[in-house]
């Protein structure tokens, strides 16, 4: 992709692609719109190159298999929007990947339905002035709720149900053949922020269940 230097829009959406995703992306430095959505990628997604996309804005990858961390030259994108990484096996913690210093405009993150662990961090909320939308849904993510997130006075839509119950923080309580119920092995302390219900713009919450100890829930198949 070397002579793709003033490719803007790169769109390979809802395909059938497969394989891993290379390190090509040093020459795209005037991309905004980067869509990978709804293929079978598969491996970590590169994070060196990335930190050359300085114009990028919305950054979708959802929809496919991808495995290892999130690229942590996500902190380094300075006009970046959205960020769709949902529906992925992303896997470890997300405390590097945002920062309030250089992603004033990041409006909307969605990382529901992957493996990633840790806290929710801190600077996540306080630090994003334009962050409208967040979600969260289905990862192994423990601790506490932090207060900050009642910083983002701009949140529209915020889902935190299921922090803890990804399939890679699931434990059985008996063989399958009796029961197919299954524990957390992880919980969310302290409750939900009371500051939530005072946001001034919240038109969706949707808040986790776990109390301090771990919760059982039961699957059924279908």
């Amino acid at each position: 992709m070397n002579d793709l230097t003033g490719l803007i829009y790169y769109y390979f959406d809802s395909n059938m692609l497969t394989g891993t995703v290379t390190q090509s992306f040093e020459s795209l430095s005037q991309i905004r719109y980067l869509y990978l959505s709804d293929n079978t990628f598969t491996g970590s997604f590169p994070s060196s190159g990335l930190q050359y996309l300085t114009n990028l804005t919305d950054f979708e990858v959802n929809g496919n298999l991808f495995i290892g961390t999130l690229p942590n030259t996500i902190a380094r994108l300075p006009l970046l929007q959205i960020i769709f990484f949902q529906d992925n096996l992303f896997t470890g913690p997300i405390t590097n990947i945002f920062n309030g210093s250089t992603q004033l405009f990041l409006s909307n993150i969605q990382l529901s339905n992957n493996q990633l662990t840790g806290h929710l961090p801190e600077q996540l909320f306080r630090h994003l002035p334009s962050l409208e939308a967040f979600s969260a849904v289905s990862n192994c993510f423990h601790g506490r709720i932090p207060s900050s997130i009642c910083q983002s006075t701009s949140l529209i839509s915020l889902a935190l149900d299921g922090l803890t119950c990804a399939s890679s923080c699931q434990k059985k309580i008996f063989p399958s053949t009796i029961s197919s119920s299954y524990q957390s092995s992880f919980s969310i302390d302290h409750g939900i922020p009371l500051c939530l219900f005072q946001m001034p713009l919240l038109q969706t919450l949707v808040t986790v269940l776990q109390a301090a100890s771990p919760v059982t829930w039961r699957y059924h198949r279908a």
